[in-house]
């Protein structure tokens, strides 16, 4: 009998991929809703902001491509399926939001302000945030 097992690894890596693509253009998209908002905000309540509006196009990018197999339709008869699942996500992504906003926060009170600081701790708060998020994903919004 054949094993699945080298399926199952190439299934996961090629969706890790594509949740790594659709991350970066995430990144990208709060890196500049960041780079705007704390012009006017303190860059923790910027970040916290820029995070949100990221996470919502991120539910919307991975069900759209990450998840396409398991794709959330908006339709009347899923119409709370789809919602609970949206809460769920944003939930799940709220404690990615609380670690970069920390990361940020104390990075700019242990080492000062400016752009460069600022987006170095907001690129560490991403990575740390990534690890939790695609776990989070896989085993419980698209399961």
């Amino acid at each position: 009998m054949k094993s699945l097992y080298p399926q199952f690894l190439l299934i996961n890596a090629k969706r890790y991929f594509k949740a790594a693509s659709v991350g970066v253009v995430t990144a990208v998209l709060q890196f500049i809703l960041f780079n705007l908002l704390r012009l006017i905000w303190h860059p923790a309540i910027a970040n916290a902001v820029s995070i949100e509006i990221a996470i919502l196009n991120n539910f919307l990018l991975h069900n759209a491509y990450t998840f396409k197999d398991k794709r959330l339709f908006y339709v009347d008869c899923q119409a709370k399926k789809y919602l609970s699942k949206l809460i769920k996500f944003n939930l799940f992504s709220l404690i990615s939001l609380t670690i970069q906003t920390l990361i940020v926060f104390l990075g700019v009170h242990l080492f000062g302000y400016g752009a460069v600081k600022e987006n170095i701790f907001v690129i560490t708060g991403i990575v740390f945030g990534s690890f939790i998020n695609y776990f989070f994903y896989v085993k419980q919004i698209w399961n």
